[in-house]
């Protein structure tokens, strides 16, 4: 029978067209999601842009970025696929490290007994932020790579040292830095169970040893009065 004597031919066909409209609103939903993720870019990212490109972008397509950002964080949020784009796109990311540095000062003078002073300071990871990571990215990169042993092999170190010449507190640097991370899951909402937040210890690092300077004179080599951040 031919569809012009079938019955149920204008209901199919208007199935149809439905189902078009809604798969073309999910596209258009997804891919501005992506865009609005995307386009946000820092100015000085886009300078070697050719000017008829970059005027557009930076007075249309990127304030409209940033208004639609709220409902696009929702959505990606909701299907697991805000990722952490560089040239190529991993798996959507479903953790989120936020990093716990603890800087112990040496507070008491020659003579006196000693006395340490604690200063923890935190690195909020992506799922804080109220924007994505696209004029921040690589910081929050390293966040992520403190966590995994090869990499953090390197990073680690790095970020004790810089704590330990740029943290100063009441003109002293830190003795000591104390390195730790807070995983915290990023589910879906249609996820049955709720995953609890992972804490990992990155390590503690003397910084006498990573500045190479000499500890002090009234602190024995590697006495129970050393800072808790200090390694054996």
């Amino acid at each position: 029978m031919s569809e012009a004597g079938d019955p149920g031919a204008d209901v199919r066909l208007s199935h149809r067209r439905a189902t078009r409209v809604v798969l073309s609103f999910l596209l258009l939903l997804h891919w501005g999601s992506v865009a609005a993720f995307l386009l946000p870019v820092d100015p000085d990212s886009i300078a070697d842009v050719p000017t008829p490109i970059r005027v557009p972008l930076e007075a249309v397509a990127v304030p409209i970025a940033y208004r639609s950002w709220p409902v696009a964080r929702a959505w990606l949020d909701a299907t697991s696929t805000r990722q952490h784009w560089t040239l190529f796109a991993p798996d959507p990311a479903d953790w989120s490290a936020q990093v716990e540095v603890v800087a112990y000062y040496l507070v008491s003078d020659a003579g006196e007994p000693i006395r340490w002073q604690a200063d923890t300071i935190t690195l909020p990871g992506p799922a804080s932020d109220p924007l994505p990571h696209w004029t921040e990215h690589r910081p929050f990169r390293i966040v992520f790579n403190l966590g995994f042993d090869v990499w953090g092999r390197f990073y680690r170190p790095v970020l004790a040292r810089r704590f330990c010449r740029e943290r100063v507190l009441e003109g002293r640097r830190p003795a000591g830095i104390d390195l730790a991370s807070d995983w915290t899951p990023l589910d879906p909402p249609w996820r049955d169970s709720v995953r609890a937040v992972e804490r990992q210890r990155l390590g503690g690092f003397s910084c006498w040893e990573l500045l190479g300077e000499p500890r002090p004179a009234a602190l024995a080599p590697m006495s129970a009065a050393g800072p808790r951040g200090e390694r054996p």
